[in-house]
């Protein structure tokens, strides 16, 4: 960009003139080239740039040279300063100033002078890069060189003298291999992921990964934001040796009860009062368009949309509840759409408590056990070999007896768990959703890659945004996905890619008629934890239920009772309902535990989830973030499947870090109850009731939350204690 210029006819002293060449000359470019700095000075000076080039990281004469003679390239700027004094200086008595419009021979040796300056940065990298680029080779040579080194030392030793006992300097030499092969072998993956990202024809990023400046070339080159796997440097958290298992990023852990906060808070920079944005979007965000379809879409069904919806409708008695000690599978409905699944939860026994009118005025509801005890009797992921029958312990109400409503009414006001059947609009839902007719609303949003799909969302059947359903409004959701069965929630404007890695999840491209069919799929074969799970959900914001009833979508539509602007039994403080949020889960997916500070109406629809309840005062045996900061602030990250490792003498799982071993051995004493939600159902959870989530089978929930009680439950606690595990923002 040129500098202010003086208007024609003006005049200019010499000390003037000579203060601007002075400016000129002096003025220079900072660019950072790897973890160095190469000063590019423009004008004179040549000397000292090349003595700058030659300090970063040892480069080599040709690069200080490339360095010298960049420097006496011509700036636009500068060249541009230089006309103008032509200008006015000349002899010819012109004292015409420069203008951008001339186009003398000057004028072109300045717009020729950035194309070169341009080509000399990138030939300087390229020529940094190309030097550092055998770094991971050289680190795993150094390293297997360190390794034998020390058995050599240590064979010597022992040859000498094997039978003196324990030798300090043995146990020495034993601590350098074991450090020589930590560093082998991690260098030795360090070089294959190099190699690797070359095969897949990024090996311009991997080269740039092997220099210490990968982070500079990446947004030199590709600008930040269309971010691909290859580019994160890290993972969050660390696979097992056979990818079994996937231990947690230990930096990220809070303290132990009574300990301080040992979080690396240098992870978090970066990330800290970021402002959500399209880029920081992006960051987060996973495309699949284009690519060749995936190995499971050759295996999962097409046409088992409709071929399970009728019989698993018709099989289930949506009018019968459970009486008093009943075992029978019950009101719960079927999958309503897709292939059968291996275990249906929707028709196992259970066997439910007798039924109460009111809390036991001495305690005792629910019943609670230990977390290591209920993992133990069911392990999370043995999805195909539930108890049976399964035992429910929370009070069961029929919702269209107005007696055992009253009764509800009193456990919701006591604040304590308990669930509800024979919801009509439930009921109702359950045998509407299928996949078609979901997809129909959600998918919309998808057809913008199409021109005519495009215009027809947007104009509709109906008018007003509408879709083909009668004009119905449009649905917003989205599609997740992580490496294994195992979600943790997180906030993406806090977390910093640079120094956390890949999120535990990521967003993807998908439309909803592509995740039922993975869920399908899952429901079928059944995935390993360790596999790649998928997870969609939607949000209903909280203005839709003040807007007409004909602008509402199919949610709100479907499930009157959770939108309604008036009271009702499930949103029964409407001022501060946040919305309805709805979630679509494939079986396997687990949800890592947290709380609501509202109080919560879960509705669910399709399919079944086991819940884990915890009580607000089981807070500080959770392992809950604390760190206001942190992206999973009020949320853990520990996975309970893990509880039944702990005894394990598998070299695998010795591999678990003793951090975290620590954390789940305070939180299998921690105390829980489960219950499985089915089709059919609505579970209340209070406020601040902690629970952990995992998705049985195709399952479709919505739930809609009413307000904060900050009461404190005499035996479970309530937001007191919340307050004092959590701390400020709890």
């Amino acid at each position: 960009s040129s500098c202010a210029m003086s208007n024609a006819g003006s005049s200019s002293s010499p000390a003037t003139i000579g203060r601007r060449r002075t400016k000129a000359t002096n003025r220079s470019l900072l660019h950072a080239v790897g973890n160095g700095h190469v000063a590019l000075h423009t004008g004179s000076g040549s000397a000292a740039s090349a003595a700058a080039a030659a300090a970063t990281g040892g480069v080599s004469a040709d690069l200080a040279y490339l360095t010298n003679k960049t420097s006496s390239l011509p700036t636009t700027a500068n060249s541009r300063r230089a006309q103008r004094r032509k200008g006015r200086l000349s002899g010819g008595g012109s004292r015409r100033p420069f203008r951008r419009g001339d186009s003398d021979a000057s004028s072109r040796r300045s717009n020729g002078g950035t194309t070169k300056y341009v080509v000399a940065i990138f030939a300087l990298a390229v020529v940094y890069t190309a030097i550092t680029s055998g770094g991971r080779q050289r680190a795993v040579r150094a390293a297997l060189r360190r390794r034998r080194r020390a058995a050599s030392l240590l064979r010597k030793k022992d040859g000498g003298d094997n039978n003196q006992g324990e030798n300090p300097y043995d146990a020495q030499q034993q601590d350098a291999m074991q450090q020589a092969d930590r560093e082998a072998a991690q260098a030795e993956a360090d070089d294959l992921e190099r190699r690797r990202r070359s095969d897949n024809g990024d090996e311009g990023l991997a080269i740039a990964d092997a220099s210490p400046g990968w982070k500079f070339w990446k947004h030199l080159g590709r600008g930040g934001n269309n971010l691909r796997r290859s580019d994160v440097p890290t993972e969050h958290g660390v696979w097992s040796p056979n990818r079994r298992y996937k231990w947690i990023d230990v930096k990220q852990l809070p303290p132990l009860p009574g300990q301080e906060d040992m979080i690396d808070r240098s992870i978090l920079e970066g990330g800290l009062g970021r402002r959500p944005d399209k880029r920081s979007a992006k960051d987060f965000r996973v495309k699949h368009a284009g690519e060749p379809p995936m190995p499971w879409e050759a295996e999962a069904d097409d046409d088992g949309i409709k071929r399970y919806a009728a019989t698993s409708s018709d099989k289930a008695e949506s009018g019968v509840g459970p009486g008093p000690g009943q075992s029978k599978a019950h009101h719960g409905r079927g999958i309503t759409g897709g292939s059968r699944p291996r275990v249906d939860y929707t028709s196992i026994d259970y066997t439910y408590p007798p039924t109460i009118s009111e809390p036991p005025a001495e305690g005792g509801y629910p019943f609670l056990e230990p977390l290591g005890t209920l993992m133990t009797r069911w392990p999370q992921d043995e999805l195909d070999n539930p108890p049976q029958p399964f035992v429910e312990r929370l009070q069961h109400f029929d919702y269209n007896d107005p007696d055992q409503v009253a009764m509800a009414l009193k456990f919701r006001d006591a604040e304590l768990p308990f669930k509800v059947y024979n919801v009509p609009e439930v009921v109702s839902a359950g045998k509407k959703w299928t996949d078609e007719y979901v997809s129909s609303h959600f998918d919309s949003f998808h057809l913008k890659k199409n021109k005519n799909g495009f215009l027809n969302t947007v104009l509709g059947g109906g008018g007003g945004g509408g879709n083909a359903n009668g004009g119905i409004p449009m649905t917003k959701g989205h599609c997740q996905e992580a490496k294994g069965n195992f979600f943790s929630f997180f906030q993406p404007m806090n977390w910093a890619r640079a120094t956390m890695g890949e999120p535990p999840t990521m967003d993807n491209d998908w439309t909803y008629s592509r995740w039922a069919k993975h869920a399908r799929y899952a429901d079928r074969v059944g995935l390993g934890p360790a596999e790649q799970h998928y997870y969609w959900q939607a949000g209903i914001p909280k203005e839709e239920r003040l807007q007409p009833e004909d602008t509402w979508t199919f949610v709100s539509r479907d499930l009157p009772s959770f939108s309604s602007p008036k009271v009702t039994f499930f949103g029964f403080m409407p001022e501060m309902q946040k919305g309805v949020q709805c979630r679509f889960g494939e079986r396997g997916v687990t949800a890592a535990t947290h709380y609501d500070a509202g109080r919560n109406m879960v509705a669910m629809m399709v399919g079944a989830k086991r819940y884990v309840l915890s009580p607000p005062k089981a807070c500080p045996k959770l392992g809950i973030v604390t760190r206001r900061q942190h992206p999973v602030f009020r949320h853990s990250l520990l996975n309970f499947g893990y509880l039944n490792l702990l005894e394990s003498n598998d070299p695998e799982v010795q591999t678990m870090p003793r951090e975290e071993r620590a954390w789940l051995e305070v939180a299998k004493d921690s105390m829980a109850v489960e219950t499985i939600l089915k089709a059919g159902e609505v579970l209340y959870i209070p406020s601040h009731w902690f629970h952990y989530i995992t998705s049985l089978q195709k399952s479709a929930q919505c739930n809609t939350r009413s307000g904060r009680d900050k009461r404190d439950h005499p035996e479970h606690g309530g937001f007191e204690d919340v307050m004092e595990c959590v701390g400020e923002g709890a």
